[in-house]
């Protein structure tokens, strides 16, 4: 390349670099204003987003009504005693009491109300623990050996008869002939021409019954004349009062608020707890609860059996018309002379007796199509209930002794 171009090349380059490093100002544009702070009050953070809008909350269901709060109730109990024995014992003394004691103590008495001898036997064999008698301990019995008689309180046994019977009173001697099937129409005691249905409970040996054989005849297991037989005082009281001839026995307890039934005065007093106290009402008995000596639940048993001589065991006994044995412990001291007293009455009504009485009672007695004496009437009950059963031929056989030998002293009267 010639010398002269390598000069102006260089001369070129050398131009380039002194107006790169001092440019010429372009037209100068107006400068843009400064941007304007903001006044005295510093920039605002952005402001945080909004939360989102809230779901509307879902319906709550509405409210059920507040449950009652249940009463609040005391300990569970913390034992059970069985009581078993005749009605005349449970409705007229236990019942009440055992509800007493009940809340007092927190101890359950299970009442099992059905007969004298289930209850006795139920205490001696262990099956129960408590017992209700309306008689005595019977010492012929060894299932009553190992047994507690304990007396509480005084009741009165009393004929009963339904309301529209005109007859209300009879003798002692007029219910022992009535008993024994000698005397069989109302007529012969001032009521009407109509038959005596005579009731009874057919378990052996019911408290109630068995007193008051007891006090006639003095024996309690004395056979009576009664083909109505019924399984306790409870069931015979309906019957009576179904009945317009009706004659039955049971307890002032169990009957004194009734109007379906009727009570007889007897000998001319009516029974009340007044005249059980002063002696003047003759057929009262003793109601008893019944123990085992040797009761493993001694501790439970003896308890309750004290709590019977609480002035609230006392006040519910009256309330059933029961005079609490511990008030009038001096009629268990004058027993002998309430028997001697019941015999000399039954002496003096058979003194007063007219010819024409005993006549008529004999007549009633042998024109009855039903059976006069007890072992017939025994065996007719038998038959009804259970035909083909042990007792019923026993009775049977005691029936047939019992007509022969009624032959052999007619024959041998004539």
């Amino acid at each position: 390349m010639p010398v002269r171009h390598v000069l102006i090349a260089a001369l070129l380059c050398l131009a380039g670099a002194v107006n790169a490093a001092d440019p010429a100002p372009a037209t100068a544009k107006p400068a843009a204003a400064p941007a304007a702070k903001p006044a005295t009050t510093p920039t605002a953070k952005p402001a945080a987003a909004a939360p989102a809008a809230a779901k509307p909350a879902a319906a709550k269901p509405a409210a059920k009504p507040a449950a009652k709060a249940p009463a609040k109730k005391g300990p569970p109990p913390k034992a059970t005693l069985i009581w078993r024995g005749d009605h005349a014992t449970g409705r007229g003394l236990v019942a009440d009491i055992a509800t007493l004691y009940e809340k007092e103590h927190q101890v359950r008495i299970n009442m099992q109300p059905f007969s004298t001898i289930s209850g006795l036997d139920a205490v001696s064999s262990g099956a129960a623990d408590l017992a209700g008698s309306a008689r005595v301990k019977h010492d012929g019995r060894e299932q009553e050996a190992n047994l507690n008689f304990i007396p509480q309180a005084f009741d009165a046994i009393v004929p009963i008869t339904h309301p529209s019977n005109p007859v209300n009173n009879l003798t002692l001697r007029q219910l022992r002939q009535i008993y024994l099937g000698r005397i069989q129409n109302w007529k012969d005691v001032g009521g009407r021409d109509a038959p005596i249905n005579v009731y009874s409970v057919a378990a052996p040996m019911d408290g109630v019954e068995y007193s008051l054989r007891y006090l006639l005849y003095r024996k309690g297991e004395q056979r009576i004349y009664a083909p109505r037989q019924y399984l306790n005082v409870t069931v015979l009281e309906e019957g009576v009062t179904l009945d317009p001839n009706g004659l039955g026995l049971t307890s002032l307890s169990g009957v004194y608020a009734r109007k379906d039934l009727k009570m007889l005065s007897v000998a001319g007093i009516p029974a009340s707890t007044d005249s059980i106290a002063n002696g003047t009402y003759p057929l009262y008995m003793t109601l008893y609860l019944v123990t085992r000596f040797d009761d493993p639940k001694r501790e439970l048993v003896d308890p309750f059996v004290a709590f019977l001589a609480t002035p609230e065991a006392k006040a519910a006994m009256r309330r059933h018309q029961l005079l609490p044995y511990a008030d009038a412990a001096g009629l268990a001291e004058r027993e002998p002379e309430r028997l001697a007293a019941i015999d000399d009455e039954l002496k003096r009504e058979a003194a007063l007796e007219t010819p024409d009485a005993a006549t008529a009672t004999a007549s009633t007695t042998a024109v009855s199509t039903t059976p006069t004496g007890a072992p017939q009437a025994t065996l007719a009950s038998k038959v009804a209930s259970a035909p083909g059963a042990e007792s019923t031929q026993e009775a049977r056989v005691r029936a047939e002794e019992a007509a022969a030998k009624k032959g052999k002293e007619k024959a041998g009267g004539k």
